[in-house]
Formats: structure tokens, C-alpha cells, sequence
């Protein structure tokens, strides 16, 4: 069973030959997973400038931000804090087309919420328009499924903006603030599209 280190924290362990009992996954952790007691293990681990968590606490509870293997220490800056739902934020299910969404889409992530015109009486179709200034993923749909099949994922969202990300007939979600992992289908790098209502787009 896991037990606290004290009130050392996240720790750095550098002398060489020795060994320091550190906490490491239990089993692959991916990013976007809760954090749970069953994750984790002790393990006794030797080399140099080890980085590790002193303490379990500091991870239970929270949302992997990046990939953790089996066995390897699990370090404070791995994880963060869940979303939460603000006084002024709502949280919204969006139905989402395969390729309108990072494959590897998880919760934790932070997007832009577009809506993607239909096509006019030509074919053409406009460019997608921002509804939300942020969002923030509280539960993700996964890989595209195989059938082509609508999948839902979970918002939090400004209040204000609820009433246009509701009424869109199609949506799409860009990653912000991050970069793209190779075979997501969706980029998270690209030009900010223009505010609905305003028609001039962030500086």
C-alpha cells in the first residue's frame, strides 16, 4: 500500500550508486487519465537525478498531462488540476464529426470551439467562426471511431457563449496552447479565426 515520504514533495535524488524508493506507475497511464491510488506503487529506483513525488497525494486526483509508462516515476509536473465549472461557466456535450477533433483529444485539454458552415447553393463553404474564447475538455471522445459514427465530448464553457455553441449545426475543436502529437488530425497550430458577431479576428 502507498504511504507518505513526509513533507518532502516532488524531489530530485543525485548520488551516484545509490538507490531512492520513489512512486511509479502501477501500469501506462495516459494523458488525459484520473489519477487513482491503484496507479501507483513503490519501487526502488537507482541512478542519478532521479526526479520522483515524495508524496502520493500530490498526483491522486489529478489529471495525467502527459503519457507515463509502467514503472517510471511520476513526477508533479506530469499531472495538473481536473477542470472545474466556474459561477459564470456551464458544461455542454458537443457531437462531433471524425476529423473535427484531435484524435488524441483528452480531458484536461484546453480548445477553441468553431462552428463549421454548411456548404452554400455553390459548394462552398465559409471559414470556420470562433463561438468561445476558451474551453476546457472535462471528458473526450477518443480516436475516430472506424464507422464514421458522431462522437460527444464535454465542455466547459463560458455561460454567454452556451446559447452559440448549443445552436451550431456543426462543430469543430482546435487544441490551443500545445502541439499536436505526430497523427493527430487535427492541428493545434493554426491562424485564430474570426469571432462571431465581430468579423475581426484576435490579435
Amino acid at each position: 500500500s502507498l504511504c507518505a515520504l513526509g513533507a518532502f514533495g516532488a524531489f530530485v535524488w543525485s548520488a551516484r550508486g545509490s538507490s531512492q524508493r520513489l512512486v511509479v506507475a502501477t501500469r501506462a497511464i495516459h494523458r488525459g487519465d484520473l489519477v487513482q491510488a491503484s496507479m501507483l506503487r513503490w519501487a526502488r529506483v537507482s541512478g542519478s537525478h532521479l526526479v520522483g513525488v515524495g508524496d502520493p497525494a500530490e498526483v491522486i486526483g489529478k489529471l495525467a498531462q502527459t503519457d507515463i509508462a509502467p514503472g517510471e516515476p511520476v513526477e508533479v509536473d506530469a499531472v495538473g488540476s481536473p477542470p472545474t465549472v466556474g459561477a459564470d461557466q456551464v458544461e455542454v456535450g458537443v457531437a462531433l464529426s471524425p476529423g473535427d477533433y484531435p484524435i488524441d483529444l483528452a480531458a484536461g485539454d484546453t480548445v477553441q470551439v468553431l462552428a463549421v458552415p454548411s456548404p452554400d447553393a455553390t459548394g462552398h463553404v465559409a471559414d470556420p467562426v470562433s463561438l468561445t474564447s476558451s474551453a476546457q475538455v472535462t471528458a473526450a471522445p477518443g480516436s475516430d471511431p472506424a464507422s464514421g459514427a458522431k462522437v460527444v465530448a464535454d465542455l466547459v464553457i463560458d455561460r454567454a457563449e452556451a446559447s452559440l455553441v448549443v445552436g451550431a449545426s456543426a462543430i469543430r475543436l482546435v487544441r490551443v496552447n500545445t502541439v499536436a502529437p505526430p497523427g493527430s488530425t487535427a492541428s493545434s497550430e493554426v491562424p485564430m479565426p474570426a469571432r462571431l458577431g465581430t468579423g475581426i479576428a484576435p490579435s
